[in-house]
């Protein structure tokens, strides 16, 4: 399968995406902090068998998308990827998001454009707050084993400081990661149109701490074993589930 790599132009610059496949239904991946849209391209040629197009955008701050400014928030991203839906025209699509990726899907999802029909929001960040840029950066590493994700992390987001001092370096992190918290959001009143997977062991964002962020219900939530990452790494194992819900009257 071919994968183009594309862009849009936004008002903040551009942002870069993957796109695979040719059908007539569109499903976007929005992969999570440190993350890579690559991810997609396991589940593409399925996806593809079943008449879907895959687009699948770098966030802002990865790969060559624009990069984060100090105050940048967690509604400017969701801004940001509105643009990136409008650029697109895409409306009605099917969405699967990981992490932060899942709470922007969630947040497009409750606007009345439109833009979802269907979303799987994987282990959707809530707060980091409370736990850090350098220990969320440790975490999804651990996990990921991808010692080059740290590098990254650190070239996109500090990379000026972090040549200078490793220490400020980890604290203009953590005051970008706590202006990307999202506010509270906004209960959604049809959530059918959402499947929750979520890693019992979830570090970052519990289950619980999320229905309670959400108002979602429980029996929208299916459980795998592991922790933040777990439900991507080993997407073979969650995609049956996933592929049920997308394709139920898809």
């Amino acid at each position: 399968m071919n994968v183009l790599e594309k862009y849009v132009e936004t008002s903040r610059g551009k942002i870069w995406y993957l796109e695979m496949g040719s059908g007539k239904k569109t499903l976007l991946y929005l992969h999570g902090w440190m993350g890579t849209p690559e991810r997609a391209i396991t589940i593409s040629h399925n996806l593809e068998k079943n008449g879907f197009k895959v687009i699948a955008p770098y966030l802002p701050g990865h790969g060559d998308s624009f990069k984060l400014v100090d105050g940048f928030t967690f509604n400017d991203l969701v801004s940001s990827m509105e643009e990136f839906f409008e650029e697109l025209e895409l409306s009605n699509i099917f969405a699967i998001g990981h992490s932060v990726g899942g709470a922007v899907i969630y947040e497009l999802a409750n606007t009345e454009a439109g833009y979802i029909k269907k979303a799987v929001i994987i282990d959707g960040y809530n707060n980091f707050r409370h736990v850090g840029a350098f220990k969320v950066a440790l975490l999804v590493v651990k996990e990921l084993f991808r010692k080059e994700l740290f590098k990254t992390f650190f070239h996109l987001y500090t990379k000026p400081l972090a040549k200078k001092a490793t220490a400020s370096a980890v604290m203009k992190c953590d005051a970008l990661i706590k202006t990307l918290c999202p506010s509270p959001f906004n209960p959604r009143n049809d959530q059918n149109i959402f499947l929750f997977i979520w890693g019992v062991n979830d570090e970052l964002t519990p289950e619980s701490e999320w229905l309670k962020a959400t108002g979602i219900s429980k029996d929208r939530v299916v459980n795998f074993p592991g922790g933040h990452c777990w439900c991507v790494i080993h997407l073979g194992k969650t995609w049956p589930t996933i592929e049920k819900f997308l394709y139920a009257s898809s």
